[in-house]
């Protein structure tokens, strides 16, 4: 029940957010915070949340069948969501590092696109990493056993996903922490510049 609770804040603060972003599209601080960005980071708290109701399900309500297929989605909304709002952390932070930190200060045209290129990488990664645990060997529902009473008969079980092979847990390990890397290190270059258009203070108390 505590998870479905939280998957819906996280929801409905997601949603929540966006929506004001969108309303507030032409205000000064929502352009200097550049939208676009702030749209993506909503949609990756949002597949996080929905990855939480999707963990929610065992036996006693959906088929083992099911559960195999929700053990991969849930990793699936995840790993998307975590790359997804971080990726567009630093993407956003970088767009500002680039601009800001000029040192001809010449005039600097960087665009949307110039910025997402990392990513564009980061995701096409991780889609191509979880593809592949998803054909190859993917998580699977088991309950197990875990006590008896006295006359050797089992009364407690408990249900979970599990990983036959570690090796895409690890690689998504390490390139999720990749990214997380990358924005603090965006956030640090960018702790010069004004609050109003970079935000790393609040953006490292975010990673924390």
């Amino acid at each position: 029940v505590a998870g479905l609770v939280m998957a819906g804040i996280i929801i409905l603060l997601s949603l929540s957010f966006s929506i004001w972003t969108f309303a507030h599209r032409k205000s000064r601080v929502v352009r200097a915070s550049q939208g676009i960005f702030l749209h993506l980071i909503c949609f990756g708290t949002f597949l996080l949340g929905t990855s939480l109701i999707v963990e929610s399900f065992d036996d006693e309500i959906v088929s083992s069948s099911f559960l195999n297929v929700s053990c991969m989605l849930s990793i699936w909304l995840a790993s998307l969501g975590w790359c997804c709002a971080f990726c567009a952390l630093f993407t956003k932070v970088m767009r500002v590092n680039k601009i800001f930190q000029n040192p001809r200060f010449s005039r600097v045209q960087v665009t949307v696109c110039d910025v997402m290129k990392p990513m564009a990488f980061m995701m096409t990664a991780n889609i191509i990493i979880l593809s592949l645990w998803t054909a190859l060997d993917p998580m699977v529902w088991n309950r197990v056993t875990t006590g008896y009473n006295e006359l050797e008969m089992a009364n407690e079980s408990e249900g979970n996903c599990t990983a036959p092979n570690m090796i895409f847990v690890i690689l998504l390990i390490v390139l999720d922490f990749g990214v997380l890397t990358f924005a603090v290190f965006q956030s640090y270059r960018a702790r010069q510049v004004a609050v109003e258009f970079s935000e790393s203070a609040y953006i490292a108390g975010a990673m924390g």
